[in-house]
């Protein structure tokens, strides 16, 4: 027959349980049934704080507490040396001097460490009882030591579970919310096909009736207006098109940016030059200064689909309502700037006085396929074509792929600005 602490040890051994807390109380219950049912415990260190983190047998005053302050534990001896402590007498031990403990009549303590498995110290499997004239020694401190690696491992197992619960929580969290965001994509691309298939169905019918018309009009001045009104909608419906082809491009190229050194002042001035006899036309003055760069490491195809998004939306969005045309009304204007930050970068900044952007509508600009509410009828105001929502999103995909970073900001007197910053 084995000795009784050794039977309590193979009988633990073969004690399992799917929860942690289940097998903390049996270790506690084994200690203490061998130990004549004293108090025992199994005490996390939480900063200066003792937690009882499972007691068995515990004594009327400890019911009222979930924790003690380290000072008034005999634990504090154990924690502090990271081993063992045997107490018989806590009333003649130096030690104890004045210790609660003493007072509430606790005089007998075993304690050893509770550890990681990297070795670090959280607690301590102890019991603790008035019984000083009852002797403990070296088996007593084994005995207890086996059982406080039987705690430490169902500790380690309850932080895995309660990891692998967090993580899966995350995790869950995480996918509903791509979920949503996944439906929402889908609603919106389904409601750009269903726009996208009306407006073609709508130039294509605008188109097939100009032609008739012209069919059958002799008067050469009418036959002028309606090629001329024939041609912007052909013009319109080329624009709609390539800009889809254009964004579908963009989305679905995983190829990396063909980088090679671009004379930057030279490059974005011969860009916005573009733009000069469209601003005129709509009475928009372009004022640009991007002098003094120097040479960058870039992809010049994809630097041009910003620049040329940004400038074209920043003119359309900058025609004056003629109706509105007063002497004190600003003329509309569209700044293009570009400087140098520190040598390992430079910065791209395209600002205007129109429309702006309402503040609530921002956080969505580079999304696919929105437009802000005010976007459309301004374009109908100056005779633009109807956009699609997926110039900034262009941009957005092509700072990515160059490394740069998009901020925007919103004037006080109207207007936006957007701040480009790109690695040389």
């Amino acid at each position: 027959m084995l000795p009784r602490k050794q039977q309590a040890l193979v009988d633990l051994c073969g004690f399992h349980d799917p929860d942690p807390a289940v097998v903390f109380q049996r270790v506690l219950e084994v200690m203490a049934a061998e130990y004549g049912g004293t108090m025992a415990m199994i005490n996390l260190l939480d900063g200066d704080v003792v937690r009882f983190r499972a007691v068995v047998n515990p004594h009327p005053l400890m019911t009222r507490y979930s924790s003690l302050a380290l000072p008034h534990t005999y634990c504090q001896f154990c924690l502090g040396h990271g081993s063992p402590v045997l107490i018989q007498d806590a009333a003649t031990d130096a030690r104890c001097e004045d210790h609660p403990a003493v007072r509430w009549g606790f005089t007998r303590y075993l304690g050893v460490p509770v550890s990681r498995p990297t070795g670090e110290t959280i607690g301590t499997l102890c019991f603790v009882d008035n019984r000083s004239h009852e002797l403990i020694g070296e088996l007593d401190v084994q005995f207890l030591s086996m059982l406080a690696m039987r705690a430490s491992a169902e500790l380690e197992r309850e932080r895995m579970i309660e990891a692998r619960i967090a993580e899966e929580q995350a995790t869950a969290a995480q996918l509903a919310e791509l979920n949503a965001q996944l439906l929402q994509t889908a609603e919106e691309k389904r409601r750009f096909v269903a726009t996208v298939i009306h407006d073609l169905r709508q130039s294509v019918a605008a188109i097939r009736t100009l032609l008739f018309v012209l069919a059958q009009q002799d008067d050469a001045v009418e036959r002028a207006d309606c090629q001329r009104i024939l041609n912007e909608r052909i013009l319109s419906l080329n624009e709609m098109v390539d800009e889809l082809l254009e964004y579908v491009r963009i989305e679905a190229s995983q190829k990396p940016p063909e980088l090679e050194a671009v004379e930057l002042s030279k490059f974005l001035a011969r860009l916005t030059e573009e733009f000069q006899p469209d601003a005129q036309l709509r009475q928009v003055q372009l004022d640009v200064d991007v002098a003094g760069l120097g040479m960058a490491m870039t992809d010049p195809t994809r630097l041009s689909q910003v620049v040329r998004n940004l400038l074209g939306n920043a003119i359309k969005f900058t025609v004056r309502d003629p109706a509105e045309d007063s002497p004190a009304r600003e003329p509309g204007w569209v700044a293009v700037r570009a400087r140098d930050l520190d040598g390992s970068r430079w910065q791209l900044q395209v600002e205007d006085n129109g429309i702006g952007i309402a503040g609530e509508y921002v956080p969505r600009i580079f999304e696919e396929f929105y437009q802000a509410p005010q976007a459309h009828a301004c374009e109908v105001q100056a005779n633009y074509p109807r956009g699609w929502g997926l110039g900034l999103a262009i941009v957005k995909h092509s700072c990515t792929s160059l490394g740069a970073t998009v901020e925007v900001s919103l004037r006080l007197e109207g207007g936006t600005c957007f701040s480009l910053t790109f690695p040389r």
